[in-house]
């Protein structure tokens, strides 16, 4: 007897049935999966059990799209528990929900089932519609939004159903998808100032999940940002014990600079002594953040009659002097000398101060008049440091100009001095006179939270956390920005706004890049100007790096390296070097990285402001930037995948640096490195007349996009370079374009409609393009025919040859047998996918690289599915030795995991521990992993607690715990 027999549609769905009267219920059917199953039509709840609502379920997680009855056969059953005839228990099952719901509410498709989309509800979709970031949405919008997404999760899903599919690989996907909104909701919380709000529920998915360091990050954050630093600390422990306990691992590097944070004190600050001289400016009230800058000034204090120099460098208007003088307040009571404070005037709207004027005035302040001091310049300032010999002084010079201008006022004992500057002041680290400390801009969490402290209590409200968050942002964390809209935000409420009001009205001010600058002035005040603050480090600069510092502006990215800038300007790489080092010596620039540079946004406003009036500049420039980024990106792709043969894009801007690698270390390291910044300039050239080279960049990022970055980007991405490209863009690109674009929506299951896409593709490039773009878009319009199992239609698509006859004889059996495996695989014909790999392997020989890496992969995935650990051993270890001499370091941690999971299976658990171990390393240290893999940090822990579990669960020793990795 089948097990059809022992399953129940329920009692109302079993008399509807009988009764052969099928009634549809008004409205849809609404089916909730998140927690115990809800089923609830027009007349009331549905009572559906066993498989039946196994089936129901699965159908529910993919409403719309056809499923085929292999498919759902493999979902519903395990195979020991394969009914004689599934497909006739299927119709059975089909058959019971229909007279259940109505219907036409399973809908049967060419080759299965499919749940009726306008028939139904699922919360399931509701959940994922709401945790969908929407870009567009303030951070008000998305914290209710997540918040009604979590008021929908009742419970884990699938306890006690008849599906194996579902118990596991359902429950660990939906479940997975909760704890991301759980988390996002919990920053947003903390961000609103609500750091407990969902603290219980954090700490039972901790509990749930001990494991999932993501979580406990979360609650270590709520508990710190609520002053329980005690119990965040004794949370941290429990985690570490857990984990190097049970996993023999330590925390992610991010949780243990937490913890860090965590046990750091600040020292306390003492008041002023009447009785020495005390000339500091007054301290600022609001004063925010900065707490790793204050632990780094404290860890510079001289010690035993010493002197120590600390330069503070940074753009203007970051906050240096700011923090200069609140540090100096909180430690001159340590220099009974007294604290003397000077001006140097190095940068602003007059002449900076003379070696002289600063010399008379350091002297006069201790007590020597004008007229005995010493003419030249070398008396004065021997004169001045035989008066600061042994007093323990704490001076602060503050804007200083360069290292000449400072060095006569240096003591030379028994002193601490503290500059501010927008130069580095490299020359005295370089003589070994001073060490340097850069100011950047305050955190996110600390530009609201200054924000705040210069506001009425009407702005606390939480409904204005989210606006308060955004205004933030756009100030770049430029403490002078931040006071500036506090400032636009009280003349709003002086003039009768409500807070709502006040924060739209200057917000919509500084939203707009062009004249978010006229936004932050302060009515004629150049010492509060932000443009003209930036002004006076812009004009000490000479024409060629002041040239360099407007075309930087083009390239939109957070970091960039030599050779953009180099395009953008023109100019060989040394001379753009040079270049580069002058404006991080002005602060105009940072260094983010050895041989890359970064601006502040407001910075690059300002810079943009300044390009504005020169569009002959910009329209040279971009087309040479664009060459650089497609060039160098087709050179990358070439040394990663010298298989590839890769349609001519044609762009050749004259005075373009084109990169060269000498590996695919070297090919990899650069497409990691730049690949976020030039999906961003995909995005900025669309919008210009040079969208046909931003196509090409976009087609050149597709393995990168396919590797890094999750479907969803694939499909935006190639939607909107589509859009802007109209009719432009024939030949290979546009089907190039669509190819990408359905692989996205494949990658996403929308296998209708990759299947749509890729006939357009096909039916352009049939009168426009070449054969190697149409070899390309057949082998994945066959993967898609084979995921709608159409199994004869896709091995006959993947055999064909291509009709053009103009590619390479090897080329067209290495595309075609690759489709080929690729197409068995998702038939799920194994023996046949690994046949058509050992004809492919004979092939190549002893040609190793990529190629042979994943054709090894998908064989050793193929022998392990038939039980065969033993011979899918060698070829997943040659699969990951073939992708780290490739250069992809990610992929082989994919196959590692693979190896972990042959190991497993043949009963070898310490083999299998070590090679996750070994892909944990490799995901710690790259950062990059392949989104088709399924391939993270959590799901690797996962896998070593899985050992762990089963360790104790037989009562045998611990084959995990061997100390961190």
């Amino acid at each position: 007897m089948t097990d059809a027999a022992h399953d129940d549609a329920g009692p109302a769905g079993a008399r509807r049935a009988a009764a052969g009267q099928p009634p549809e219920p008004p409205g849809p059917v609404e089916i909730r999966l998140l927690g115990a199953p809800e089923i609830v039509a027009g007349t009331g709840p549905v009572e559906l059990a066993g498989r039946p609502l196994a089936l129901l379920a699965v159908l529910a997680l993919s409403p719309g799209e056809p499923l085929p009855a292999e498919t759902l056969t493999d979902r519903l059953w395990d195979p020991q528990d394969l009914p004689a005839r599934p497909r006739a228990t299927l119709q059975t099952y089909v058959a019971r929900l229909r007279g259940a719901l109505g219907a036409e509410v399973v809908e049967t498709v060419r080759t299965g089932y499919r749940l009726a989309a306008s028939r139904v509800t699922v919360d399931v979709d509701r959940f994922a519609e709401l945790a969908a970031r929407d870009l567009g949405a303030s951070a008000g919008e998305r914290h209710r939004d997540l918040s009604d997404a979590l008021a929908l999760w009742r419970g884990d899903p699938f306890h006690d159903v008849a599906s194996g599919w579902l118990a596991t690989e359902a429950r660990r996907r939906l479940t997975a998808q909760y704890l991301d909104v759980l988390e996002e909701a919990a920053d947003l919380d903390r961000q609103a100032g609500e750091p407990l709000r969902r603290l219980h529920d954090v700490r039972a998915a901790c509990a749930a999940h001990p494991f999932r360091e993501s979580l406990w990050s979360r609650l270590l954050l709520a508990l710190q940002a609520a002053g329980r630093r005690a119990e965040a600390l004794a949370e941290y422990e429990r985690l570490r014990a857990g984990l190097a306990g049970e996993l023999g691992v330590d925390p992610a590097p991010e949780l243990r600079d937490l913890h860090s944070v965590l046990l750091r004190d600040g020292p306390a600050g003492g008041g002023p002594d009447p009785d020495v001289p005390r000339q500091l400016p007054a301290d600022v009230t609001d004063f925010t953040g900065r707490e790793s800058l204050l632990a780094a000034l404290d860890a510079r204090l001289p010690r035993d009659g010493g002197r120590s120099v600390v330069v503070l460098h940074g753009p203007g208007a970051v906050g240096k002097t700011t923090l200069a003088v609140h540090w100096a307040h909180r430690v001159q009571e340590r220099f009974p000398g007294g604290t003397l404070y000077l001006n140097l005037r190095g940068f602003g709207p007059g002449p900076a101060a003379s070696a002289s004027e600063a010399l008379t005035t350091m002297l006069g302040t201790l007590g020597v008049p004008a007229a005995a001091v010493p003419n030249d310049p070398d008396g004065a300032a021997a004169l001045l440091r035989s008066k600061l010999s042994g007093r323990s002084t704490l001076l602060v010079f503050d804007n200083a100009r360069d290292a000449e201008q400072l060095r006569p006022l240096l003591p030379a004992s028994a002193a601490c001095v503290v500059v501010t500057s927008r130069k580095t002041l490299r020359g005295l680290s370089a003589r070994g006179e001073g060490e340097a400390l850069a100011v950047r801009p305050l955190t996110e969490e600390e530009s609201v939270a200054l924000l705040r402290e210069g506001l009425d209590e009407g702005f606390r409200a939480p409904e204005h956390a989210s606006a308060l968050t955004r205004l933030a942002q756009l100030t770049s964390g430029f403490p002078l920005a931040v006071r500036l809209v506090a400032e636009n935000l009280r003349r709003h409420r002086a003039e009768g706004r409500d807070p709502a009001a006040a924060l739209h009205a200057v917000g919509r001010e500084l939203t707009d890049e062009n004249s978010r600058l006229d936004a932050l002035d302060a009515d004629g005040d150049p010492l509060a100007d932000l443009r003209a603050v930036f002004s006076w480090s812009y004009r000490a600069l000479d024409d060629a790096a002041a040239r360099m510092f407007r075309l930087v502006a083009l390239h939109p990215a957070g970091g960039f390296g030599v050779p953009a800038a180099a395009s953008l300007a023109a100019l060989d790489v040394r001379t753009a070097r040079r270049l580069l080092v002058r404006l991080v010596d002005a602060s105009l620039l940072d260094v983010v990285a050895p041989d890359r540079y970064g601006m502040h946004d407001l910075l690059r406003a300002y810079a943009a402001d300044l390009l504005r009036g020169d569009r002959a500049e910009t329209d040279e420039a971009l087309p040479r930037l664009l060459t650089w980024a497609v060039r160098s990106a087709y050179a990358a792709t070439t040394t990663l995948r010298a298989d590839l043969t890769q349609t001519d894009d044609g762009q050749r801007a004259p005075g373009a640096v084109v990169e060269t690698f000498e590996d695919s270390a070297q090919a990899s390291a650069w497409r990691r490195t730049e690949g976020e910044g030039l999906l961003r300039l995909v995005e900025d050239a669309v919008a210009t007349p040079h969208r046909v080279a931003a196509g090409w960049l976009a087609i050149r990022l597709f393995d990168y996009i396919r590797a890094a970055r999750m479907p969803e980007d694939a499909v935006r991405l190639s939607e909107l370079v589509l859009r802007s490209l109209g009719g432009e863009g024939t030949g290979d690109l546009r089907g190039l374009l669509l190819n990408a674009l359905a692989v996205g929506h494949a990658r996403c299951g929308r296998i209708d409609t990759a299947e749509r896409v890729l006939l357009e593709a096909r039916e352009h490039l049939a009168s426009h393009g070449t054969g190697h773009a149409d070899m390309v878009v057949r082998g994945n319009l066959a993967r898609v025919y084979a995921l709608e199992g159409r199994g004869d239609e896709a091995v006959a698509l993947a055999r064909a040859s291509s009709g053009t006859g103009a590619e390479p004889a090897d080329r067209l059996t290495w595309d075609r047998l690759a489709a080929l495996m690729d197409v068995y695989r998702e038939l799920r014909h194994i023996p046949e996918m690994i046949a058509v790999a050992d004809e492919m392997l004979a092939a190549l020989g002893a040609v190793g690289g990529r190629r042979a890496a994943v054709t090894r992969y998908t064989r050793a995935r193929g022998h392990l599915s038939l039980g065969r650990p033993d011979i899918a051993r060698e070829d997943a270890r040659l699969a990951v030795t073939g992708y780290l001499e490739s250069g992809e370091p990610w992929r082989a941690a994919g196959a590692l995991r693979l190896l972990g999971e042959i190991e497993a299976a043949a009963g070898n658990g310490p083999e299998a521990v070590a090679a996750w171990r070994e892909a944990l390393a490799i995901v710690d240290a790259t950062g990059e992993l392949d989104a088709t893999d399924d391939l993270s940090r959590q799901l690797l822990i996962d896998y070593i607690a899985g050992v762990a579990a089963a360790d104790a669960s037989a009562g045998r020793a611990s084959t995990v715990v061997a100390g961190p990795a």
